[in-house]
């Protein structure tokens, strides 16, 4: 049953301190990687731009054999706070934000996570995840977009689990259009945003189909769907206004999936079990993506639609280019924690059968009068 895991008491309250330290010394270290990354300093410098001119660019005005170029910068918003804090505090200011915002996303999902699992359970899901995610652990918008993507996630769970409209209301009218809002002036992912209320409009649906005639609420099915209709209004609030919308689509069905020549060119927009470039993460991916679909067909009988559906959606983007990797490891590691026990539970049951059967034996062993000459 799903519910609050156990409280630790004592050593156990001590081990399970130890092993959240560990895991977060863990995903600090891989955060902290050099400044490598070049799309760093053009962020930076469109920034210094939005500062100094008070508006956001709609031509190119940076590289020369397409200046002028009509430009939808919907990034704008993370440029200007790069801009500021390089200006402020320099490269370490910049690792200071990775570092927070990357350990500030595990920090939430761990915290979802020990609500179905256990501490060490916990941690070796996340501890996995991370290792998928850490060949994106880079400064870009992304990192931004992993904490929206996870408390969106986490909103849309308890707005389907609401026991009042009024609960509801607030989470679906209030809380979603505000991180729309945010969102869709960060990053291209904010298509995630509306792509997630349909998957919870669906979800809802489904509950309302196979609830009984009596028991049926019309209004909640309703309600999901005048949010997917706010939150598609709030993603026209940006500097480009509709035209924004056509770059995740553009990104998803022309640019990733090695169809082009930047897709071919460039490894993070090349699919992720290509054979191209193998690294910890792809592996870890692989792996997270495995246990994740065998603990949900073990405990299928328990598996909250929203759930198959937000966790399929993400495998299918993260499918697409190894660096949306981060997308599906973000949104299966609470299933996983939620669904991990019924997977173990097997082998939990053989260990209790010969442990028991081995502790007799020493027992007996023990017991034995010594052997004199």
């Amino acid at each position: 049953m799903e519910g609050p895991t156990r409280v630790e008491t004592g050593p156990a309250r001590w081990a399970a301190s130890a092993t959240a330290l560990s895991l977060f010394l863990a995903i600090g270290a891989l955060s902290l990687t050099r400044l490598t990354d070049t799309d760093v300093w053009w962020h930076i410098a469109s920034g210094d731009l939005i500062r100094r001119t008070g508006h956001v660019p709609r031509a190119d005005p940076f590289s020369f054999t397409v200046i002028g170029h009509r430009w939808i910068d919907i990034h704008w918003l993370f440029q200007v706070v790069l801009s500021f804090l390089y200006e402020k505090g320099g490269a370490t200011a910049l690792d200071l934000l990775r570092v927070a915002f990357i350990t500030g996303v595990f920090g939430f999902l761990f915290a979802r996570c020990r609500r179905v699992s256990g501490p060490a359970t916990s941690s070796a899901i996340l501890l996995l995840a991370a290792l998928a995610c850490q060949e994106r652990f880079l400064v870009r918008p992304e990192i931004v977009s992993w904490a929206l993507l996870a408390v969106v996630l986490a909103l849309l769970e308890r707005a389907l689990s609401a026991g009042t409209r009024s609960g509801r209301g607030r989470i679906l009218f209030l809380a979603l259009p505000f991180v729309q809002l945010l969102w869709v002036n960060v990053q291209g992912l904010f298509i995630l945003g509306p792509v997630l209320i349909a998957l919870a409009l669906a979800a809802a649906l489904f509950d309302f189909l196979k609830a009984p005639r009596q028991a049926r609420d019309p209004d909640r099915p309703v309600d999901f769907l005048v949010a997917l209709a706010v939150a598609s209004l709030a993603s026209l609030a940006n500097p480009s206004g509709a035209a924004a919308l056509r770059l995740p689509f553009e990104q998803f069905f022309l640019d990733l999936g090695g169809r082009t020549l930047l897709s071919r060119s460039i490894a993070e927009f090349q699919p992720p079990l290509s054979g191209y470039l193998v690294t910890p993460s792809i592996v870890a991916f692989v792996v997270l993506a495995l246990v994740t679909a065998l603990a949900v067909l073990a405990d299928f009988g328990r598996v909250r639609l929203f759930d198959l559906l937000a966790a399929s959606a993400t495998l299918v983007v993260a499918l697409r280019a190894r660096r949306n990797l981060p997308i599906f490891a973000l949104a299966a590691a609470p299933v996983l924690a939620r669904h991990l026990t019924a997977l173990l539970a097997p082998a939990g049951a053989l260990l209790r059968r010969l442990v028991p059967e081995r502790a007799g034996r020493a027992g007996a062993w023990r017991s034995r009068p010594p052997v004199r000459p």
